[in-house]
């Protein structure tokens, strides 16, 4: 639709269009893009890029923008503004071309302005007289900002000028960047930016009564107006500054209050009024503000929402409702939370807030269950097979949380309709019979026989005679039936004999179809030892996990220690190492590791088994060691070492096998995986915390070694598991040898990780390097006959393409020493910040040759700077020096060498600077310094680049996480398996 500024004007408050108009006048949004009703374009704030994009349809507007006012209020904000002010005035921007031109016509000139020496004094009264002086000067881009702003202002063609309150703000926004301004009579220049200004310099916060009272350390300069928030005035002998505080504004409330803290050194403000603009708050001050905000603790509220439907197996309509706390039911949760008073302090100091991920959580449901919003609040759904569906499904389980209400004709319905669903009765964990049992809710029992002929069909549900509908649950379609299917069994009325494996497995099934899954692995593996000579402490889940290894081991001969990296796989290991030692004499153990951590396991030995005869074989002078190694407890080798001593490995007899970084076995037909598949061994443990690749069959692999022949020939297993529903039937087949546990759910008292994915543009010239090598590589496949010489071609293409992203200078033959590229400028910016802060930080890159760039860098702003890639032959050197060292660091770290086997606590921040096909190479790489022992809060950045061949990875990333999630682990090291050509081809196209 076309729009104006007549219509746009009615559609927003008047200081969004004020301000928006303002940034439209300056060509703020430089990258501005318009197709059809949308419209999108990049605003700077400070070193911060921010994204905003507004859609004009259906008479209105919709925005979404990452500014304070958008974020909390949903409301169209004064970037929206500027991005349709700036659209509607340039006819080009239909076909995708970008435009900076101003709002009208203007005579620009050259102008020097004076700003007279009381001008503090001014400015602390709201008042501002400036002198504007016409200069013999080349024109400059922000002569003509200030051209645009003194004729709409009606401000002439300079001279004196006097300002008030909203003309200053304007003002200074106009002369961002302006170099011809100074003191007058005094020289002193004036920088006016727009760049964040330093959070305000907190001494102390307090609750006082009901009031939240902040008091300042030091001068922080003058409080001056600014657009969308407060500027601060800063006199300094040489210079004077002027730039906006960390913070937009959430009102006028809110700005009165932060000019009376900066001018007085104190303010006092109600609670209510703080914490319903604490986002600003917060943006305002320093990140560890002392006193009272130091103690706060963020909560939600708890929510509550009713659906009440109406209708019949042919229509449904509903209506949603929302409450926090007690009263009236509403349609839209922003009420139901203004009517609570959120947010707002409990007794406690508890922050309480809005749940908008319960509240999300709500929506999205509904709508994949078929529901769709006719409008707030009011659903319906009208295919008949969706409704069937929808009253099996999901109506049980929301009925069973309480907040359903059916309606009358609606309730007599549901009389005639007669869900099946099934049961499973076994007697405990290692049971070997079972009974499985389909029964519908009138009491009815269906034979397997006849459950199976409904489902042949092809529908969920059929007519009786008399008139009634049988629906059968999807869990029997989706998860019941398949999984028996895998297992080769076939139920009928009586009790089914099953293996111990199958015993575990029916338990888990179980749990699951009554929704019985709390702490579902560990019900029955309290009470663990602590071997004596083990000289550790174990956390809870940790000595919880030794147990199920103990009796999975004893009960099943092989498991899969698959825990989140950073949870102690590693001490987990050696304490049961050490319990089965001491259950028995003459223990002897094979323990396989990646070449780089032979050093970390020997250490941890020594650390918490000290005791335990420990043989390392590895290097050339190893066949001596061969004697030692027959009587020692645990025989510690490489996997490369392992497969060049085969025959001496196949002739030991080990009661336990164990693989460290079992992903190495990931290739079924690599070497080491097929050797080990034939090792004797009394029983066998992988440990991994990415236990899928790339491929499922990775999974397979190791399963091959844990469990060999369980899941089957390896040629079916693929064929078996194609979707997402599937592979959550696979998780649960492999559940009974697999022990998984994530920091959230056992590691609380691990402080926070944050994830803060920031989208760069590409400069100019390496935007055009870019499309060049895009462009020669699609030309370039044209004339390719070969499939295997057109896919190696793409590689290479999307090779230098993630170059070109990463820094230009890669794919230029050049040093690199002068490395300007978007990445490494912003990764420069944020050492800069930690650097002062005397933080460590890891950098993690698959290029080794940019780390060495940045290495040989004299730029880079640290005490200390480390390499680690895979030449490196002292990582534990190096990791302690990193760990102790004072002051400042930054460890560059390639990510395939420094994915694993390192501790690196000290550092507070991860920064990667390529993404990878797979998330779960960056996150293994990330709990390097998210891992017990972290006392601070994990900061993760991703830098990538928009409109490029990284934000297609980070689309490939989201979809190979949901099938990781699936069976729970995940780690990649290569392009997705069973990729097209076309697949390849689609990512050097926009």
């Amino acid at each position: 639709m076309d729009w104006t500024e007549e219509w746009l004007r009615g559609q927003v408050g008047w200081q969004a269009f004020k301000e928006g108009k303002s940034l439209a006048a300056r060509g703020a949004a430089p990258d501005l893009k318009r197709r059809g009703s949308l419209v999108t374009g990049t605003f700077r704030q400070g070193k911060r890029a921010l994204r905003c994009v507004a859609r004009c349809e259906d008479g209105g507007v919709t925005v979404e923008c990452g500014c304070a006012v958008n974020r909390s209020t949903g409301e169209v904000c004064a970037h929206a503004v500027a991005l349709l002010l700036m659209a509607s005035e340039s006819p080009k921007l239909e076909s995708g071309e970008r435009s900076t031109t101003p709002a009208s016509p203007v005579d620009v000139r050259a102008f020097r302005v004076g700003f007279p020496a009381n001008a503090e004094k001014m400015l602390a009264r709201s008042r501002l007289q400036v002198r504007l002086v016409e200069v013999d000067a080349p024109l400059e881009a922000f002569d003509t900002r200030l051209a645009v702003w003194l004729a709409e202002s009606g401000g002439g063609q300079g001279g004196l000028l006097s300002l008030s309150d909203g003309q200053i703000a304007e003002f200074l926004d106009s002369l961002v960047g302006h170099s011809r301004v100074e003191v007058e009579s005094q020289q002193i220049p004036v920088t006016v930016s727009d760049d964040a200004m330093p959070p305000l310099p907190l001494a102390d916060s307090s609750l006082v009564g009901g009031e939240v009272v902040l008091s300042l350390g030091e001068d922080p300069g003058t409080a001056v107006p600014w657009i969308g928030g407060v500027g601060i005035l800063r006199c300094d002998k040489d210079e004077w500054h002027i730039g906006k505080l960390p913070a937009d504004s959430p009102g006028e409330a809110w700005e009165r209050a932060v000019r009376e803290l900066v001018r007085e050194g104190r303010v006092s403000v109600s609670v209510e009024s703080f914490v319903a603009h604490l986002d600003a708050w917060l943006d305002l001050l320093p990140s560890e503000a002392p006193g009272w905000l130091a103690s706060l603790r963020f909560q939600s509220a708890e929510l509550e929402a009713k659906l009440s439907v109406e209708g019949s197996l042919n229509a449904l309509q509903g209506t949603l409702g929302f409450r926090y706390g007690k009263g009236e039911w509403e349609t839209s949760p922003g009420r139901a939370a203004e009517k609570a008073d959120l947010p707002r302090v409990d007794g406690e100091g508890h922050v309480l807030a809005r749940s908008r991920d319960a509240e999300r959580r709500w929506a999205e449901g509904l709508q994949a269950a078929g529901w769709e919003e006719v409008d707030a609040g009011e659903l319906r759904m009208r295919d008949p097979d969706r409704i069937l569906g929808w009253i099996a499904d999901e109506l049980p389980e929301l009925r069973r949380r309480g907040v359903v209400e059916v309606g009358p004709r609606l309730e007599h319905v549901l009389g005639s309709v007669h869900v099946v669903a099934p049961t499973v009765a076994v007697d405990g964990p290692g049971s070997l019979s079972c009974e499985i049992s389909f029964q519908a809710n009138d009491g009815r029992r269906l034979s397997p026989q006849r459950v199976r002929e409904i489902l042949r069909s092809g529908r969920r549900s059929v007519k009786t005679r008399e008139g009634a509908v049988v629906v059968v649950r999807s869990e029997i379609r989706d998860l019941v039936e398949p999984l028996l299917s895998d297992l080769g069994i076939v139920p009928d009325d009586a009790r089914i004999p099953i293996n111990r494996a199958q015993g575990y497995l029916f338990t888990k099934l179980q749990e699951k179809l009554s929704e019985n899954v709390d702490n579902e692995c560990l019900k029955d593996t309290a009470g663990f030892v602590v071997p004596t000579g083990f000289q550790g402490h174990l956390r809870g889940y940790q000595q919880e996990g030794c147990q199920w290894l103990s009796e999975r081991l004893k009960q099943l001969s092989g498991a899969l220690l698959a825990d989140e990296m950073g949870l102690g796989k590693t001490v987990q290991t050696i304490a049961l190492i050490s319990h089965l030692n001491q259950e028995s004499g003459g223990f002897r153990a094979l323990l396989l590791v990646p070449t780089t951590l032979l050093g970390n396991w020997r250490a941890e030995f020594a650390r918490f088994a000290p005791s335990m005869s420990l043989v390392c074989l590895h290097g050339p002078g190893r066949d001596r060691l061969r004697e030692d190694a027959g009587a020692a407890t645990v025989v510690l080798t490489s996997y490369g070492t392992f497969c060049r001593d085969r025959a001496f490995h196949l002739g030991q007899e080990y009661d336990l096998v164990v693989c460290d970084e079992a992903s190495v076995l990931k290739n079924p037909s690599s070497d080491v995986s097929r050797s080990l598949a034939k090792l004797p061994a009394g029983k066998r443990l992988a440990l991994t915390g990415t236990p899928i690749e790339n491929r499922l069959e990775d999974l397979w692999s190791i399963f091959r070694f844990v469990a060999p022949g369980y899941l089957g020939p390896r040629k079916e297993f693929a064929e078996r598991y194609p979707t997402d529903s599937d592979r959550v039937r696979l998780g649960l087949r492999i559940s009974p040898y697999v022990l998984r546990r994530t920091k959230r759910e056992v590691a609380s008292d691990l402080p926070e990780k944050v994830e803060v994915d920031e989208w760069l543009d590409l400069d100019s010239d390496a935007r055009r390097i870019y499309g060049e090598f895009a462009q020669a590589g699609l030309q370039g496949l044209e004339e390719i006959v070969s499939k295997g010489a057109a896919s190696l071609h793409l590689l290479t293409v999307l090779l230098r393409l993630r170059q070109v992203c990463l820094e230009p200078a890669l794919v230029g033959g050049e040093d690199g020493g002068g490395s300007t590229g978007v990445k490494t400028r912003r990764l420069l910016e944020l050492l800069e910040e930690r650097h002062q802060q005397g933080k460590k930080t890891l950098v993690f890159s698959q290029f080794v040759e940019y780390l060495h760039i940045l290495n040989r860098s004299a730029q880079l702003p640290a005490d200390h700077v480390f390499l680690l890639d895979g030449s490196t032959r002292n990582r534990a050197e190096l990791v302690e020096r990193f760990q102790n060292s004072e002051g400042s660091a930054v460890f560059l770290i390639s990510l395939k060498a420094g994915g694993y086997g390192l501790n690196l606590t000290a550092a507070d921040a991860v920064v990667h600077m390529d993404p990878w096909w797979n998330p779960a190479i960056e996150a293994q790489a990330s709990d390097r310094a998210h891992r017990i022992g972290q006392t601070q809060p994990v900061t993760v950045y991703r830098l990538l680049a928009r409109d490029t061949v990284e934000e297609r990875v980070r689309r490939i990333q989201a979809a190979k996480r949901a099938m990781i999630e699936a069976v729970q682990g995940g780690s990649t090291s290569g392009i997705p398996a069973g990729w097209t050509q076309d697949d390849l081809r689609s990512l050097l196209q926009s």
